[in-house]
């Protein structure tokens, strides 16, 4: 599956955001990594 630039550039980006946002709230960064996988894949 070929997934256009853009579109990964913004899946990034949302990855991010959820890292950030889980580590500002106390996550531990495994949970963190976790909650941007599934952030992605809804």
């Amino acid at each position: 599956m070929f997934v256009k630039v853009a579109e990964r550039s913004r899946v990034a980006e949302v990855r991010r955001l959820a890292v950030q946002s889980s580590l500002a709230q106390g996550f531990g960064e495994q949970d963190a990594g976790r909650s941007a996988i599934v952030a992605t894949e809804l």
